[in-house]
């Protein structure tokens, strides 16, 4: 009899979880899901499972936290609907309410179709309500291709698919795209409940990818002086030339844009150490380690354009023109560095 009793807790406990957990969808949706996308190999697979196992040991165990974790780790190696389901489940019993609005957003989102479409709505808006209670609403920023980078209000904040909680009311934003047109555009936030923004990205016109190449032939073609009787200048006088002018003005500006995104990397800290719940702790300390490496790779760009701008104008002072030359003055080699932009990073020509 007690072995009886004890078999029935344990299945009505796995009957529990399992429906809590839309497990079978989870478990069984990974073949068909890889099958229709790019079919990662059964090492990927086995691994997601492994990292889904987890998840439900750790939900079972009320670690919540955990949870996330191993559905999250398990849904990048292998996306699926059912996982984004169950990572909005123990969202919920964390009690953030924007991370599972967030996850139930993206669970119908993958499966339109759902059985359980009607439950999953009513949810939606049950948290959009708690999201709604701090003057806030949450926004989804969608692009095809995916990975443009979101510039929202003037700040970058990440890449899409991008979500997170703003003011309702009327925003602007753009994404940008390498390869792509930028897109920009307008857009009004209810204050009633979360809003999808879908965005087909135009592919950039060749001209405009030739573009960087034509900058560069120009940046390394110096034009040929004139000789000091024609330019009305005074024989051994010194000028300084428009390409050094050039390389000291993007040395200044890369370094103020630097000195920008430190300043924005300083809020996102900041903003970090106020949040209410571990999830947007976790966003704001992502966001504020992307506005530092960018700081610090503009930095690095501004340094060594200055460094070049300070060689040009070393050789720009230290040229005297010679009047009793005969010779014209484009005829004399002269000694410069060019400086432009190639795929592998910052490049620099130079002749002495």
């Amino acid at each position: 009899m007690c072995d009886r009793l004890s078999m029935q807790r344990t299945f009505a406990r796995l009957a529990g979880l399992l429906c809590c957990l839309n497990l079978a969808l989870a478990v069984i949706g990974f073949a068909p899901v890889a099958r229709a996308q790019d079919a990662p190999s059964e090492e990927i697979q086995a691994e997601a499972r492994a990292r889904l196992r987890e998840g439900v040991k750790a939900y079972e165990a009320k670690r919540y936290k955990d949870a996330v974790d191993a559905f999250l780790a398990a849904n990048r190696l292998v996306p699926n609907p059912g996982l984004s389901f169950n990572t909005a489940k123990a969202y919920e019993k964390l009690g953030d309410a924007a991370g599972a609005l967030s996850f139930f957003r993206d669970y119908l989102r993958r499966a339109p179709d759902a059985s359980d479409r009607a439950e999953v709505e009513r949810k939606i808006k049950k948290l959009e309500q708690r999201v709604q209670a701090k003057g806030l609403m949450q926004l989804t920023i969608l692009s095809v291709p995916l990975g443009g980078t979101v510039v929202l209000d003037g700040q970058p904040v990440g890449v899409t698919p991008w979500t997170g909680e703003i003011a309702p009311g009327e925003h602007g934003f753009r994404i940008k795209l390498e390869g792509y047109r930028d897109h920009e555009q307008t857009f009004e936030l209810p204050r009633d409940h979360a809003l999808d923004l879908n965005v087909q990205l135009e592919s950039a016109p060749p001209e405009a990818a030739a573009q960087p190449a034509r900058t560069q032939q120009a940046t390394e073609s110096y034009p040929a002086p004139l000789s000091p009787q024609a330019s009305g200048e005074a024989v051994g006088s010194r000028r300084v030339s428009v390409p050094t002018w050039a390389v000291l003005g993007a040395g200044t500006a890369a370094l103020g844009t630097a000195l920008g995104f430190e300043l924005a990397r300083r809020s996102a800290e900041s903003d970090a150490e106020d949040a209410t719940t571990q999830l947007e702790a976790i966003e704001h300390y992502e966001t504020m380690q992307g506005r530092r490496d960018a700081a610090r790779i503009i930095a690095g760009v501004g340094g060594a354009a200055l460094l070049t701008g300070a060689v040009l104008l070393y050789f720009d002072l230290s040229s005297k023109k010679d009047g009793a030359s005969s010779e014209p003055r484009a005829m004399l080699s002269r000694p410069g560095i060019a400086v432009g932009c190639a795929p592998g990073g910052l490049v620099a020509r130079g002749r002495f």
